[in-house]
C-alpha cells in the first residue's frame, strides 16, 4: 500500500513520491477475519478497535489529558481513531502515548488523529511513539485550524521497525497558526518516514516545521515537508527546517523540503541539512575527561533537548530520553 504521497510529484527515479508498506500476513489475516479494510484514506477510523473523543467546550481548558495506546501481547493489531475538538476560545493540551508491551510476537498499529481547532482556540498534542523492533505503525493526522486558532504538534519517534507518520494541516481562517516540533532517533535497521503538508488557505496565517534527529547503524529516515501558499493566503509566513545527525556511515537519510506558492505577498523559508558530528567539537568535549560515547550523547542531547523540554509530562520526558540514551 502507498502512504505519505507528495502533493506535487517529482522524478520517479528519486523514489520519494510516496512510501510503500507491505502489510504483514498477521495483519492481513486480522482484516480478513474482521471484514475490515485498511488504506491511506481511512481518516474517519472505520473499523477502529479503539476510539476516543476529546472535546473542550467554549472557553474551557482541558490540560494534562493522556491517551495510551498499547499494542502487542493482547492486541497484536490495533486500529484506533482519536477526535480532538476544541470549540471557540477553548484550549486542549493532550498527550497521546503509543507503546507496545514488548511481546515475542510482531505487532501493528494504524492510528488516525483528527483535530478541529475552532475560532480562537488552542490545541497542543504531544505524540510519543515508544516501541520496539517488532512493531510497525501507520499514523495519519489531519487538522483544521480556523480563525485566530493555534495547533501545536510535539512529536517524538523513538521506536518501531517501520514507522510512517503523515500530518496534513489546513489553515482555514485568518491568522490561524500551526507549529510542529519533532524529534527522532532511529537505529538498527529501522525505517522512519515523516510527512508534513501544510496548506495556507486564509490570509495572515503562519506555520513552522522544525524536525531534529539522529540516525545510527543501518537506519533509514525520510523527511517530506511541504508548505503550500494557496491563492488568497496573502501576508502569510511559513518555514520548515530539518536537521539530521548521522552517527555512522551505514545510515541512509533523505530530505525533501518543498515550498509551493500561488500568492504574491507571502514569505516562505526552508532548510535541510545532514552530517556527522564535528570532530573538533568531539575533541573539545573529550578533552574535558569524557569518552567518545559520552561526547556523542552530549551533542545529540543538546540538539534534541529544545523539543524534549516541550513534553508536558516529566515522567514521559525522562522515559523518552532514557530510551534514546540506551540506544546510543
Amino acid at each position: 500500500m502507498k502512504f505519505n504521497t507528495l502533493p506535487l510529484l517529482t522524478w520517479r527515479q528519486a523514489k520519494v513520491n510516496h512510501a510503500e508498506f507491505e502489510l504483514p500476513d498477521f495483519v492481513r489475516d486480522f482484516l480478513s477475519i474482521t471484514d475490515r479494510s485498511l488504506g491511506e484514506e481511512d481518516l474517519e477510523g472505520d473499523g477502529s478497535t479503539d476510539r476516543e473523543v476529546v472535546e473542550a467546550f467554549e472557553g474551557e481548558l482541558l490540560q494534562g489529558r493522556k491517551i495510551s495506546r498499547i499494542s502487542g501481547r493482547e492486541k497484536r493489531v490495533l486500529i484506533d481513531h482519536d477526535l480532538i475538538l476544541a470549540r471557540k476560545n477553548s484550549r486542549i493540551f493532550l498527550i497521546l502515548d503509543c507503546e507496545n508491551d514488548f511481546s515475542e510476537e510482531e505487532s501493528f498499529r494504524r492510528t488516525s488523529i483528527r483535530v478541529v481547532a475552532e475560532e480562537g482556540s488552542e490545541v497542543k498534542v504531544c505524540y510519543l511513539s515508544r516501541n520496539d523492533d517488532r512493531h510497525s505503525a501507520l499514523v495519519s493526522l489531519k487538522a483544521d485550524v480556523h480563525k485566530d486558532a493555534r495547533f501545536h504538534l510535539i512529536q517524538a519517534e523513538i521506536g518501531s521497525q517501520k514507522s510512517f507518520f503523515g500530518c496534513e494541516v489546513d489553515l482555514l481562517g485568518e491568522a490561524a497558526e500551526v507549529e510542529i516540533d519533532s524529534i527522532y532517533f532511529v537505529d538498527g535497521s529501522r525505517e522512519l518516514d515523516l510527512f508534513y503538508n501544510i496548506d495556507h488557505i486564509a490570509k495572515k496565517t503562519g506555520s513552522r516545521i522544525r524536525v531534529n534527529g539522529a540516525l545510527k547503524d543501518e537506519a533509514k529516515k525520510t523527511f517530506k515537508g511541504t508548505i503550500d501558499f494557496k491563492k488568497g493566503s496573502s501576508e502569510s509566513k511559513g518555514s520548515e527546517e530539518e536537521y539530521a545527525t548521522l552517527l555512522n556511515d551505514g545510515v541512509r537519510n533523505i530530505a525533501v523540503p518543498i515550498l509551493l506558492c500561488q500568492e504574491d505577498d507571502v514569505e516562505g523559508v526552508h532548510a535541510a541539512s545532514a552530517g556527522k558530528i564535528d570532530e573538533d567539537l568531539l575533541f573539545y568535549i573529550m578533552s574535558r575527561g569524557l569518552n567518545l560515547s559520552q561526547a556523542k550523547k552530549i551533542v545529540v542531547e543538546s540538539k534534541l533537548t529544545p523539543t524534549l523540554d516541550l513534553i508536558f509530562d516529566e515522567e514521559l520526558k525522562k522515559k523518552v530520553w532514557e530510551r534514546i540514551e540506551g540506544a546510543m
